[in-house]
C-alpha cells in the first residue's frame, strides 16, 4: 500500500466510526479490518439481538464546476492533496467551504 492509501485508508476508518463500541454480545471493533475478519468467521444471524437496521441518507447531489489552474498551482494543489491522503478535487471544495462560511 502506497503512502497515499494508507492516509486515505485511515480518514476512511474515521469516516466509518471506528473504534466502534461493543454491542451485546457484538464485540468492539478498532479498525475495518478486525470487523472484516469477525465477520467473517462468524453468522450475523447468531447476533440478531444486538444489532439494528441500517439507516441511509442518500448524498445531496452536487453541482460541478470547472476551474482552470495554471500548471504550478495544479502542482501545488496536488501536492498538498497528497499530504493530507486526499484527492486535489476534495481539497479544493474543502478551501472553498472554508472562504464561503466566512
Amino acid at each position: 500500500m502506497n503512502k497515499r492509501s494508507e492516509k486515505q485508508s485511515k480518514n476512511r476508518q474515521n469516516d466509518f466510526g471506528y473504534p466502534t463500541p461493543p454491542r451485546g454480545q457484538v464485540p468492539a471493533f478498532n479498525s475495518i479490518q478486525e470487523e472484516v475478519e469477525f465477520w467473517d468467521t462468524h453468522d450475523t444471524i447468531d447476533f440478531a439481538d444486538d444489532l439494528s437496521a441500517a439507516t441511509y441518507t442518500p448524498a445531496k447531489k452536487a453541482a460541478p464546476i470547472s476551474v482552470r489552474l495554471d500548471y504550478s498551482d495544479r502542482a501545488r494543489l496536488n501536492a498538498e492533496a497528497e499530504k493530507m491522503g486526499i484527492g486535489p478535487s476534495t481539497l479544493a471544495r474543502i478551501w472553498i467551504k472554508e472562504r464561503l462560511a466566512g
